[in-house]
């Protein structure tokens, strides 16, 4: 019954040690994220509109310009490449180089209408 003990709070330590130490930390990362408030250039109607990133909704068209941005939203690269930093949502340590979508069908592409 010793070695159960010891597995059991063996297992116990390292429950504890992932969620204190890893996971809520990015917890918090995330949750930063999503309080940032940046202005972008969103198309609507057929014209570019200043926008707060937090005023994003489902099919919008972004423009993003410069280095540094952060616009805490998930999207489709539609023209261009950037390098992303997703660590704080899939772990990787380094940035990773996205590359526009081509031209499939099984992708949808439009202009939303408001």
């Amino acid at each position: 019954w010793n070695i159960g003990i010891l597995w059991f709070l063996m297992t116990l330590g390292a429950g504890v040690y992932k969620g204190l130490v890893v996971t809520r930390p990015n917890q918090k990362r995330v949750a930063e994220l999503a309080k940032v408030r940046q202005r972008c250039l969103v198309l609507r109607e057929g014209a570019w509109i200043d926008e707060e990133s937090s005023d994003i909704v489902l099919g919008d068209i972004v423009q993003v310009k410069g280095m540094g941005v952060e616009i805490p939203c998930d999207g489709l690269l539609i023209s261009g490449s950037l390098i992303v930093n997703e660590s704080m949502l899939t772990g990787e340590p380094m940035p990773v180089a996205k590359v526009a979508v081509q031209d499939v069908e099984s992708y949808d592409i439009r202009v939303k209408s408001n």
